[in-house]
């Protein structure tokens, strides 16, 4: 099945905010732990159907194509954020520490934020909850577009870390076998580079 790209990203934004309006309404038939565990158990599980259906489809003798592609969009991504956060440091005459250590949560708001929020309070710790998320939000509603565009490899850096569950979601929806495949071995790179860069950042 063809998607429009614009008319997917309105789709996705229309559910954003659905979900968003009805929050209020599930918060009080869902306790808080609850919806956390019921969320975390649905994205694994759909990243398990999704890894089965790229292992069944995938071309074992693509995979140093795929793993070489893979490593040029963490550099890049990596590359991006850090220039991400000097920008934003200057425009704004914010400290590029904590502006850096923003950028780097690379979409990752839940670790990023308690993070920064440890190390510089609860403004910081906002700000970098924020910018982090809005990187996950317009991954999920701009990914559609920009692969029209760009294709469908180079908008992976646009969702950092999230890559590998929750902007996967979009990427399995319009990618081919390979993106679907690079897109989750980017996002699983970068989880495990974020824990390491931010708090090593934070500590000089």
């Amino acid at each position: 099945m063809k998607y429009n790209g614009i008319l997917f990203s309105i789709i996705l934004l229309a559910s954003f905010l659905t979900g968003s309006l009805a929050s209020n309404r599930i918060s009080l038939v869902c306790q808080a732990n609850t919806c956390s565990y019921l969320l975390q158990f649905v994205l694994l599980l759909f990243v398990f159907i999704v890894s089965i259906e790229v292992g069944s489809k995938l071309d074992i003798s693509r995979l140093n194509e795929i793993f070489t592609k893979t490593w040029s969009l963490v550099s890049s991504t990596i590359v991006g954020s850090l220039i991400a956060g000097v920008v934003f440091s200057l425009l704004f005459s914010y400290s590029i520490k904590l502006s850096l250590a923003i950028s780097l949560g690379m979409g990752w708001y839940s670790f990023d934020a308690p993070t920064v929020e440890a190390y510089s309070g609860s403004m910081a710790g906002s700000l970098a909850f924020f910018a982090n998320f809005f990187r996950e939000f317009l991954t999920i509603a701009l990914y559609p577009v920009a692969s029209k565009l760009i294709g469908k490899t180079r908008p992976i850096i646009f969702g950092g870390a999230t890559t590998m569950d929750t902007s996967l979601t979009v990427i399995k929806t319009i990618g081919d076998t390979d993106t679907i495949a690079v897109a989750f071995m980017h996002g699983a790179f970068l989880t495990l580079i974020v824990p390491l860069l931010v708090p090593a950042l934070l500590s000089i």
